[in-house]
């Protein structure tokens, strides 16, 4: 025999320790073992335990012994309920204890023809008609159902209980209550795994989800042209209210701004990343009382395949279908020229130019109309006006971070004053939005009258945070004053 080699063995025999081939080559003697067998799911939470085996021993300072528990193997899945599952009976009577949806006209259509054709092939038969649940079968949010005798033999065809879509197509039709609810949840915040989720707690059988995912494909192809066809509709309309009211055709007054998935402030200090991965910029004419949108511009990162996109106007490097994203990962999300300019020249493509635009104050909407009318493009020169609720929120932010009306403010202790600024910052701010708005109303936007009464405003309000309201009571149309003694 040759001698052992104790630097590749992989079991050794202390001091003290006792052989013992069931706890994996010897024993400790400290605690006692026990063999548990747990339920699958319950086992893997045991095992994968996120914690380090130093934080999670405390049985080392306590009196009692230490108990080492050894897992089993799982049992395997109780047969009586696979056993239950599958009785016909049980099966049928679970099928029926829901709620489905129907067209009216179309059940009411199979029920006449199913009772006379049965009084037809069975004119001795008694029996009631109920649904085969056997032959049910669901097409998206529709059903198509048969009918059938509870003691002869009849069984009806299966007829459709739903309308359907004439897509001028072979194949079945798509049903017009799932097209109908797709296009429905574009207009909600919810998804489809959020729509199953309301049918589950109502008992009614959802689709699946790639059934609600294939249909909402379908529909947001049709929602953008719909939308590209309206808009281009709303332009040519602005042409004629022009030409109506005596005015350039070509002329109208926008305003604009960009939405975002998450907010572009909100990864400060976080991420070095940019937060937002979806915008939204929407132009939108003031020129009538409705508001519309007649340009809009989508921009969206993330790609349907799971491709990556690292340089500008590049291809998905996935092949296998469509990619929504429209903006590699290196563009800057928050480019609101970019995007402005975009929604300028799809105006100016169907003849329109803009000539006042409002926006908030650190938008670059303005930059792009301008070069868009330096560069020869347009003919009209823009005019920048400030929207005047950005303006109020810049304006009471502005108050809020001043270390000068902090001190100002009475109060014991700094939280308490912090309070008060900002109390006061978000009064003062909609004081001077109210008092522009009454002032707008009464002159009707004569901005040379507007310019006049404001100037005696400014006086007014400083005297009645100090509680002089004479200037009030002459130029102010909000605070009247106090009371006369």
């Amino acid at each position: 025999m040759g001698k052992i080699n104790f630097k590749t063995c992989k079991t050794r025999f202390a001091k003290g320790n006792n052989h013992s081939p069931r706890t994996g080559g010897f024993n400790s003697g400290t605690g006692t073992i026990k063999y548990v067998r747990l339920e699958k799911k319950l086992k893997t939470l045991v095992q994968t335990n996120p914690l380090l085996p130093k934080a999670t021993s405390s049985a080392e300072n306590s009196d009692q012994e230490p108990v080492n528990y050894k897992l089993l193997r799982s049992p395997p899945k109780d047969d009586v309920k696979l056993q239950f599952m599958s009785d016909d009976a049980q099966n049928q009577s679970d099928k029926n204890d829901c709620y489905k949806l129907f067209h009216i006209s179309k059940l009411w259509e199979m029920v006449n023809e199913v009772s006379r054709e049965h009084r037809q092939k069975k004119p001795d038969c008694q029996g009631n008609l109920c649904f085969d649940s056997s032959s049910s079968m669901q097409w998206g949010f529709g059903w198509r159902e048969s009918a059938k005798c509870q003691i002869c033999t009849y069984v009806s065809k299966r007829y459709k209980l739903y309308a359907e879509i004439d897509t001028c197509k072979r194949g079945v039709k798509p049903a017009s209550v799932t097209r109908g609810i797709s296009i429905a949840l574009t207009q909600t915040p919810i998804a489809s795994s959020g729509v199953r989720k309301i049918c589950h707690g109502g008992n009614i059988p959802a689709p699946s989800v790639a059934c609600l995912q294939r249909t909402a494909n379908l529909v947001n192809e049709v929602i953008c042209k719909e939308n590209k066809r309206d808009m281009k509709r709303i332009r040519e309309e602005l042409k004629e209210i022009n030409k109506y009211r005596g005015l350039p055709q070509n002329v109208i007054n926008v305003q604009a701004d960009g939405m975002y998935n998450n907010n572009l402030y909100s990864g400060v200090g976080k991420t070095p990343f940019q937060p937002a991965t979806q915008a939204s910029y929407t132009v939108a004419e003031t020129i009538t009382s409705k508001k519309q949108i007649v340009a809009a511009e989508q921009v969206n990162k993330l790609c349907s395949k799971h491709g990556f996109h690292t340089q500008e106007e590049t291809e998905c490097d996935n092949k296998s279908g469509p990619c929504s994203a429209t903006a590699s990962i290196e563009t800057t999300i928050g480019d609101e020229y970019r995007w402005a300019k975009s929604c300028f020249l799809d105006l100016h493509h169907d003849g329109l130019e803009v000539k006042y635009l409002t926006t908030d104050a650190d938008s670059g909407a303005f930059r792009a109309a301008t070069d868009l009318y330096d560069n020869k493009i347009t003919s009209t020169e823009p005019v920048h006006q400030l929207d005047t609720r950005h303006l109020a929120e810049n304006h009471r932010k502005q108050m809020n971070s001043c270390s000068r009306l902090l001190n100002m403010m009475p109060g014991h202790n700094v939280e308490y004053r912090k309070y008060l600024r900002n109390r006061f910052a978000l009064d003062l701010s909609r004081r001077c939005t109210a008092e522009f708005e009454s002032v707008f109303t009464k002159e009707n936007g004569d901005f040379s009258k507007i310019t006049e009464k404001l100037k005696y405003l400014v006086t007014a309000i400083k005297r009645c945070y100090a509680g002089d309201h004479y200037g009030c009571n002459l130029h102010s149309r909000v605070c009247k004053g106090a009371k006369k003694q």
